[in-house]
């Protein structure tokens, strides 16, 4: 898992679909992208972050992205739920049988 500002990207697809976000919603350039990924120090290092220090994002672009990341937690969170829930009413019937 990769966290980026505080929100959780889950996967190699999650961070494609951040940099597709990045690409076609803010229209950051992919090569103003791979030059900031180039640059980070560690591969944590927020992009986010590093995409308005370096100048390629304003703030309300900044603030775009943290609500993207909120999103996609809330989504993530959702799934959860979504899961458990179906493996609670796999194990429900099981643990009722043996009452």
């Amino acid at each position: 898992m990769v966290t980026e500002n505080g929100a959780v990207i889950e996967s190699n697809s999650s961070l494609t679909e951040f940099r597709q976000f990045l690409h076609e919603e803010l229209a950051i350039p992919k090569a103003d992208l791979a030059m900031v990924i180039e640059k980070r120090q560690q591969s944590n290092d927020p992009l986010a972050m590093l995409l308005w220090q370096y100048g390629f994002i304003s703030l309300e672009q900044l603030q775009r992205i943290f609500d993207w990341f909120d999103s996609q937690a809330a989504l993530g969170v959702k799934h959860l739920l979504e899961r458990a829930e179906g493996k609670k009413a796999k194990i429900c019937p099981l643990v009722a049988a043996f009452r």
